[in-house]
Parts: C-alpha cells; sequence; structure tokens
C-alpha cells in the first residue's frame, strides 16, 4: 500500500502536469461515479491528507469546489500516459484535458466526488497528517489513548496519525531502537519517535524513492524493512520477521531482538537515533538528530 510520502508526492507531481488544465473528456468506469462528468472543469489543486489523494475541481458540470477522492490502498494506481495499455474495465477514471495530456486511475478500490467544503465527510475519521498541518502533541495524545497497544499497531491506525505506513513502522523503531511490539505507554520520549517518523516521511516525499539510511540517498535504502537483511546491520543478530498473519495489526513486521527489546519500560536511544542519522540529510531538521 502507498504511504503517507507516496501518496503526497504523487500529489504534487500531478498538480504539476495538470493543475489550471481544463478537462475535454472525461469516463468514470466505476459505480460510485456513473453519472459523474468533469468536461469543462479546471483541476485547481492536488492534494493530500495521509494515504488520501485529493483532487479540487472548479467550473464545469459539476460545479464550483468539487473534490474527487481517491484512496488507492494496496491495487491502486495513477498513470499520465497517453494511452495505457490495459483493458477498459481496468480503467476506473480517464481524464482527458485540453493540451493533451491524460490523467488515468486504475484498480481505484475507492474513489468518490464530493463538494470541496464537505471533504470532512472523508477525511474527519484520520489523525493529523504527518506532511501536512502536523501537530505532534495531539498525535502522541491519540497514541497514547490506548497504552497497551502495540506500537507499530498504534502507528499504522491513520485515525490516530494519517501517512504512516508500514516502512516506516518496521524502520523508525529500529532507528530508536524500541520494539514494534513494545506497548506505546510504556515508551518514554515518545514524542521523539513520532518527531522522526514524521521527519523521514517529509523528506522523503519530495525525493525519488524511500530512504531510511542515508546511503544511496537518491535511491531507496532501508536498514531492516527489506527481507533481504538477515543480520542487523547494528549488532549482528538475526532480524526477526512476522507475516501480517502474525501480528495483531496484520501487518508484516521486523525487529532484532538484541537492540530493540521488549522492557517494561524504554527510552528512545538518542544517542542511537544520531548515529543511524550521521549520513542522513534529515538530521539537520532537529538539533535532536544531529550526532554531536
Amino acid at each position: 500500500m502507498p504511504e503517507g510520502d507516496t501518496i503526497r508526492s504523487l500529489a504534487d507531481r500531478i498538480g504539476e502536469r495538470f493543475r489550471g488544465a481544463t478537462v475535454t473528456r472525461s469516463t468514470f468506469r466505476h459505480p460510485k461515479l456513473a453519472l459523474a462528468d468533469l468536461v469543462g472543469a479546471t483541476l485547481a489543486s492536488s492534494d493530500a491528507h495521509g494515504k488520501h489523494l485529493l483532487l479540487r475541481w472548479v467550473g464545469g458540470p459539476a460545479g464550483t469546489g468539487t473534490t474527487l477522492h481517491v484512496h488507492l490502498r494496496m491495487d491502486g494506481a495513477i498513470r499520465f500516459d497517453r494511452a495505457v495499455e490495459v483493458p477498459e474495465w481496468r480503467r476506473h477514471v480517464e481524464l482527458v484535458f485540453e493540451n493533451g495530456m491524460v490523467l488515468t486511475g486504475l484498480d481505484l478500490p475507492a474513489v468518490g466526488m464530493v463538494p470541496t467544503d464537505q471533504e470532512s465527510a472523508v477525511l474527519g475519521h484520520l489523525g493529523p497528517d504527518v506532511i501536512g498541518d502536523f501537530d505532534v502533541a495531539e498525535a502522541v495524545d491519540r497514541l497514547c489513548a490506548d497504552p497497551d497497544r502495540a506500537l507499530a499497531g498504534a502507528v499504522l491506525d491513520q485515525t490516530v496519525m494519517a501517512g504512516f505506513g508500514n516502512e516506516y513502522a518496521i524502520e523508525v523503531p529500529f532507528i530508536g531502537g524500541v520494539s514494534p511490539h513494545q506497548p506505546v505507554g510504556s515508551i518514554r520520549e515518545l514524542d521523539q519517535l513520532v518527531m522522526l517518523g514524521a521527519d523521514l516521511i517529509r523528506w522523503n516525499a519530495v525525493r525519488s524513492g524511500r530512504n531510511t539510511t542515508g546511503r544511496r540517498i537518491e535511491r531507496g535504502d532501508t536498514w531492516i524493512a527489506t527481507p533481504r537483511q538477515r543480520r542487523c546491520p547494528i549488532c549482528g543478530d538475526l532480524v526477526r520477521r512476522e507475516p501480517d498473519t502474525a501480528t495483531p495489526w496484520r501487518r508484516r513486521t521486523a525487529w532484532c531482538p538484541t537492540c530493540q527489546p521488549v522492557a517494561d519500560t524504554v527510552g528512545v536511544d538518542l544517542g542511537r537515533v544520531r548515529g543511524l542519522l550521521r549520513m542522513h540529510p534529515v538530521r539537520r531538521n532537529r538539533p535532536c538528530w544531529s550526532a554531536p
């Protein structure tokens, strides 16, 4: 499933290509949009909240202030190709613009149209957006509302904070030296982990590839989120892995049992954070990430 940084990057790319352009042909092959028509509408903005994509339109038969709301989940995709070589039944949304550009939504599991001033109808259940106007204190309060909940499951709950995906639910605890199974109510400096996750997601949202290590910075690179990493790069112990069927939050996870033990109470290891961020440009975001 695309994470918050991917959806933010997608929204920015759509805005760069299509903002201000008017639709000359629109085709919707989705039950919820069977009667929708965007011909004559102009894309006013392209935005994201967590993992939700918001395309805002003015003019046309839909009138002023209409939002096309999309959630890609596991299988959906947005393409900018002029001719998408897939069966028509997979093209749930096809928009052709006056400049000849085409935007196609493939296999969209969740898509709908709402008045822009009523976006809260589809977004109101979400927590603060880690890439938007993010309130760390509110996110921590929401996390601690269920203190016995495992860290990874809590941060993946989009009603707690929106945009935190599974790779970050593996990587951020590893960087902080905290187990993904640690109950959130027993973690000191929980706000540090939340800020670390938000900073990494924000940084990756405007770059190519998801990078948490600082190595090969223009490409994706993670500490232990990839199955190829069999041993902990810090201590050399075997990385423990569980499939999505084995975790209460129904997503795969990984951790180092030596570096990330579950305990009655744990603190975020800021020295470890500084060391692991030593090569990563995100360390410049806050003084606490900078190695002394």
